[in-house]
């Protein structure tokens, strides 16, 4: 139902991330580009040359919004982005909008 999806942008905070996700039952996901650093495996990648999700809530924390990823979540219920970049592209898709890094989830 919910999925925590993490980007390049908070490689440093993955695993406080993936202890949120824990915390409000939900899936760990990743970008291609967070995939890439070597953070995460290749299995949790969203995104073209990942896996296409239609959850009710996608939380993408610290991730652009690259068009190979948008894609991919186009399905899904309801997106709710924190990237401190306020002219990130994933904005522009998602639902409701965090200008935030991503320590803000820890007071959530």
């Amino acid at each position: 139902d919910i999925i925590v999806s993490a980007g390049r942008g908070v490689v440093d905070e993955f695993e406080d991330i993936k202890n949120f996700a824990k915390s409000i039952n939900a899936e760990v996901c990743a970008s291609r580009g967070l995939v890439d650093t070597g953070a995460a495996p290749y299995e949790m990648q969203v995104g073209l040359t990942g896996k296409n999700v239609s959850p009710k809530v996608y939380i993408a924390v610290g991730i652009s919004g690259a068009v190979h990823h948008t894609v991919a979540i186009e399905n899904a219920d309801v997106v709710i982005a924190v990237n401190p970049d306020k002219n990130a592209r994933i904005f522009e898709y998602s639902d409701y909008g965090i200008v935030a890094k991503a320590e803000v989830l820890k007071n959530i």
